[in-house]
C-alpha cells in the first residue's frame, strides 16, 4: 500500500524527526505509526507538536485516521510503506536524534 505522500518535499531534518518518531514509535508523544504535517514549515510544525499542523497515529488502524490524503499542503507517512522502508532510516533516526539533542525544546511547545 501506498501510504507515502509528498516524502521528497521534506527536507533531511524532517524527514529525521518522522523517523525518530516512526522507528522508536513515539518521542514525546503518544505511539505513533503514522505522522501528517503541514509542508508549509514542517521542522518548525513537528518541533511545536502541531498546533494544528502536525498529526499523528498511533495502532494498526493508523491508516483509518489519515485525513490528509490528496493534500498537496501536507505530508503523509506511515511506517510500513514501502516508500518510507527503501529509506536508510537509522541514518536519519541519527539526523532527528542529533536535532533533538541540539533543541530540547522540541514537544514542548
Amino acid at each position: 500500500m501506498d501510504d507515502c505522500q509528498h516524502l521528497d518535499k521534506l527536507t533531511e531534518t524532517a524527514r529525521g524527526l518522522i523517523a525518530y518518531m516512526l522507528e522508536n514509535f513515539q518521542v514525546g508523544w503518544d505511539v505513533c505509526h503514522a505522522v501528517e504535517v503541514r509542508l508549509n514549515d514542517p521542522v518548525e510544525n513537528i518541533c511545536n507538536g502541531g498546533k494544528g499542523n502536525l498529526v499523528t497515529h498511533g495502532g494498526s488502524d493508523a491508516r483509518c485516521y489519515i485525513k490528509h490524503y490528496g493534500d498537496n499542503a501536507w505530508a503523509v507517512i506511515h511506517h510500513a510503506d514501502p516508500q518510507w522502508q527503501a529509506l536508510d532510516r537509522q541514518s536519519l533516526c541519527v539526523i532527528g536524534r542529533a536535532f533533538i539533542d541540539k533543541n530540547k525544546e522540541i514537544g514542548n511547545g
